[in-house]
C-alpha cells in the first residue's frame, strides 16, 4: 500500500501525518497475478492498466493496492503515462536457470518493501511476537503503518517470512539474501561433481604352478600360493588321494575339492 497522508491534531493545531506503505498480498500471490499479466502480454512491453486489468480479472479501479504492492516488490515498475512492465528482477524468478535462482529472486523482493527493511534492520535474528502483537509493533515508530491497516500488514508479513523460511519454530526471525544463510554456488555455472574415489586394487597373489607330466602326454598343473607351508604340501596330496577313490569316469572340466567331499 502507498504512503497515505493523513491529519491529527497536535496542540489544537492540524499537523500532516505520513502512515507507511506495506504489501497488500504475498509475493506467491503477487507472483501468480504478474505471470497471468507477463502470460497474456509477454515481459519486454509496456503493459496499460487496462490491459493487466483484463489479465487478473478486477476492474481497474480496484487496482491501486496491488499495483503498489507489485511495484514495492520489485515485479513491476512504472512507466510513467503508459502503464507498467515486468523487471529484470521478475525475469530473474521467470527465466531461473539453477533452482536456487527462484529463492535467491524472491529473497530480493522480500528486501525490496521500504517496510521489511527497516523490519530487517530492527528485528533480524530475534524471536518475534505472535501475529496479533506484532500489528501493535508495526504501528509504531520507525514503522508508521496505518492503525487500521496494521492487520493486513502483520499478516501478509508473516506469510511471506514463513513462505521463505525466514521464521523457524521459535518464531525467530533471520534474513539473508542467501538462501539458508549459505554461499550460493557461482551464478550461472554448473555445479561441480564430487570427484569419486576409486576403491583400492585387491592385493595381488603371487603362484607356483607344478606341472606334472599325465600318461596321456598332456602336463597337468597344481597351483598353490609361494607362501606355503609343508602341511599344506601334505594336504594337497591327501586331496590328490582321495579325489582318486571317488574320481567317476564322467568327470571333466574345473572342479573344487576337499577332503569332507
Amino acid at each position: 500500500m502507498e504512503n497515505n497522508t493523513t491529519e491529527k491534531a497536535v496542540n489544537g493545531k492540524a499537523e500532516k501525518t505520513s502512515s507507511a506503505g506495506y504489501p497488500f498480498e504475498s509475493i506467491p500471490d503477487g507472483l501468480a497475478h504478474v505471470d497471468a499479466i507477463v502470460a497474456d502480454s509477454g515481459s519486454h512491453s509496456v503493459i496499460s492498466r487496462e490491459e493487466i486489468s483484463a489479465s487478473v480479472g478486477k476492474k481497474v479501479n480496484t487496482l491501486g493496492l496491488y499495483f503498489s504492492t507489485w511495484v514495492q516488490y520489485g515485479m513491476l515498475e512504472v512507466v510513467r503515462g503508459a502503464g507498467y512492465k515486468p523487471t529484470p528482477l521478475y525475469k530473474k524468478y521467470s527465466d531461473k536457470t539453477y533452482d536456487h535462482h527462484e529463492l535467491e529472486a524472491k529473497l530480493e523482493m522480500f528486501n525490496n518493501v521500504p517496510l521489511y527493511k527497516k523490519i530487517i534492520e530492527n528485528l533480524n535474528n530475534q524471536i518475534l511476537p505472535n501475529e496479533l502483537k506484532f500489528q501493535n509493533i508495526l504501528k509504531e515508530e520507525p514503522y508508521n503503518v496505518n492503525a487500521n491497516s496494521a492487520k493486513v500488514a502483520a499478516k501478509i508479513f508473516f506469510e511471506n517470512a514463513k513462505h521463505l523460511g525466514l521464521i523457524n519454530r521459535l518464531n525467530k526471525f533471520s534474513f539473508s539474501l542467501t538462501p539458508n544463510g549459505h554461499e550460493l554456488p557461482p551464478k550461472d555455472l554448473p555445479p561441480k561433481d564430487e570427484p569419486q574415489q576409486k576403491p583400492p586394487p585387491p592385493p595381488s597373489q603371487s603362484f607356483l604352478t607344478l606341472q606334472v607330466p599325465m600318461s596321456s602326454g598332456v602336463l597337468a598343473e597344481i597351483k598353490f600360493p609361494k607362501e606355503y607351508t609343508d602341511d599344506d604340501l601334505d594336504l594337497i596330496a591327501a586331496i590328490t588321494i582321495a579325489y582318486k577313490k571317488v574320481k567317476k569316469p564322467q568327470d571333466s572340466g574345473s572342479k573344487k575339492f576337499s577332503l569332507d567331499d
